[in-house]
């Protein structure tokens, strides 16, 4: 029954005229250079993943040394299940 609906959407999208319209839009955005938007997306895009980067690493200075605790925290309870299960 599902596998019947999703054959159905897709055959549906197929057919629709818009979806081939947005489709054929985003293809020219990103493969043609002189698409409208393109000069205004390219920048903005190397902006988003610019910015993401710096807040990533802007993060990983100012967290407490949060590897380090959880790496000691893990080791520490894997230790006492050890002790737990030697024999004594």
């Amino acid at each position: 029954m599902l596998t019947r609906l999703i054959v159905y959407f897709a055959y549906s999208l197929k057919a629709s005229a818009r979806y081939g319209q947005t489709r054929q839009f985003f293809y020219n955005l990103l493969e043609t250079r002189t698409a409208g938007l393109r000069p205004i997306l390219t920048p903005s895009c190397r902006h988003g993943r610019a910015e993401s980067v710096l807040l990533l690493l802007y993060e990983a200075e100012r967290t407490p040394d949060g590897v380090s605790y959880l790496n000691k925290r893990l080791l520490r309870s894997r230790e006492q299940k050890l002790r737990r299960t030697e024999p004594s």
